[in-house]
């Protein structure tokens, strides 16, 4: 017979291991989109992580992989991505693409709007926007009401020049 003590000790062991094993069941990633170029063979997952019941939003997360073989990655804590946003500038100082949220909550998600350089010699930049937001599976990325997983930069190319920034998105 187990005495009140024991019986105690036990029933706090078992919910304390309940309890630790029920906070990591929680926790998950999620692929928002891969994210292509016709310039270069890199790929980049972008993805967001989240760590309670309710699946808040806590960080994104950036993979970077060149011919299928991840070479970086970047952690960006949803605090920093409402202050600040994400910058992609890669090792130039021109700021290719920034990523912001708008409205951006991380409970219910938001706006994100993904501001690229379509050419680099007159400065013209093109805004899209996106609804980050909770579907019956885990969160999503939608561009006009549609889900999308795959995003492909399509450069815009010069005669002479070459490549200058980003032509458009193919949102897929």
């Amino acid at each position: 017979m187990l005495n009140s003590k024991k019986l105690f000790l036990f029933s706090f062991l078992l919910a304390t291991v309940i309890a630790f094993n029920a906070s990591l069941t929680h926790a998950s990633e999620q692929l928002l989109a891969t994210i292509s170029t016709d310039a270069t063979g890199n790929t980049y997952h972008f993805s967001v992580s989240t760590e309670d019941e309710q699946q808040s939003l806590q960080k994104f997360l950036v993979d970077n992989f060149y011919e299928n073989v991840k070479t970086s990655n970047d952690t960006i804590p949803i605090e920093t991505f409402i202050k600040e946003g994400i910058k992609l500038s890669g090792k130039s100082t021109i700021n290719f693409a920034k990523i912001i949220g708008e409205n951006f909550d991380s409970n219910l998600g938001g706006v994100i709007v993904i501001d690229i350089l379509n050419n680099a010699i007159t400065g013209k930049r093109v805004l899209y926007e996106l609804q980050l937001a909770k579907a019956f599976d885990g969160w999503k990325l939608f561009y006009q009401g549609i889900a999308i997983s795959k995003i492909k930069v399509r450069t815009n190319r010069l005669p002479i020049v070459g490549v200058v920034g980003a032509k458009d998105l193919e949102l897929n």
